[in-house]
Order: structure tokens, then sequence, then C-alpha cells
């Protein structure tokens, strides 16, 4: 999942004539990459059919089909 969330640990400290922009600021919203299967945080996320997936589950999801096994995945 790929969601923006409001972080004001990214606040860049605005001059004070200039006020807090607060939710306006681009500085204190942060993006976020989940995988959908193990909930961990990182990157890269691979999207596919709508469900993001790091790396490792991606692995897990997906079949590996290598010279060594194709026979197995062959269509009549």
């Amino acid at each position: 999942m790929v969601i923006i969330e409001y972080d004001k640990g990214g606040c860049v400290g605005c001059p004070t004539e200039m006020g807090c922009l607060g939710g306006m600021c681009p500085y204190c919203w942060e993006p976020k990459m989940t995988c959908d299967i193990c909930g961990e945080e990182g990157e890269p996320l691979y999207r596919i059919d709508g469900t993001d997936y790091c790396e490792e589950c991606l692995k897990t999801e997906c079949i590996k089909i290598t010279y060594d096994n194709c026979t197995d995945y062959v269509k009549d």
C-alpha cells in the first residue's frame, strides 16, 4: 500500500513572520510504502492486480520458472 502521511517530523522551521502552514506544508508529508502481504515498510514494491508486494513476498507468491523446472509448466 502506498500512502502519504502527515508527519510533523519533517518540519524545516519556517520563519516566525511567515508562520506555520500546518497541513498545507509540503515538507510535513511523507510517503509510506508498505507490503500488503507481510505489512513491512520498504521499497521497492511490486504491484500486481492492485496488491503491493515486497521482494520477499513476491518471491513466495510468484512461481520462478527456469530451464530446470520449465517442463512442469508446459501448456498442452
